[in-house]
């Protein structure tokens, strides 16, 4: 896992069946602009509700302004953070609105997000028109 942009030491070590070894190390560049993914789909009722399927978070590297918000499908917002830590987002929707289990139902997001490099996030790859969109949907499961 590499944490941001800039040259990595990079070591390979093998060993064969006669227990020869060698290694080789070089210096791999990471040039990654940082990065921002959303899960499509969650159930808050599964598990202990600290599990990735129980939770929406998304998910991002490299960010230093980030705001998530979740809609109903009718624009009530039910749900935002900025929360960040070490680049990464901090908080879950956990599928409630003060404090009441939402129904079964698609949700609508929205992200703006700017990564160390002050350019702004372009979005997720939306596989019907095949451009990059910063607002999307997630399936609520109960």
């Amino acid at each position: 896992w590499y944490g941001g942009v800039g040259p990595y030491k990079t070591t390979l070590y093998v060993k064969n069946d006669n227990d020869c070894r060698d290694t080789i190390t070089k210096i791999i560049a990471v040039d990654f602009e940082g990065a921002v993914y959303t899960p499509n789909a969650f159930a808050p009722e599964l598990g202990d509700g600290n599990n990735e399927s129980s939770l929406f978070k998304p998910k991002g590297v490299d960010l230093v302004e980030y705001h998530v918000q979740v809609f109903s499908t009718y624009g009530q917002l039910l749900w935002e953070s900025t929360a960040l830590a070490d680049g990464r987002p901090t908080e879950a929707w956990d599928g409630r609105y003060k404090g009441e289990l939402m129904p079964q139902d698609v949700y609508v997001w929205k992200i703006r997000a700017i990564f160390k490099s002050g350019k702004a996030w372009e979005g997720m790859l939306d596989e019907k028109t095949g451009r990059k969109t910063t607002m999307g949907t997630v399936l609520l499961l109960r």
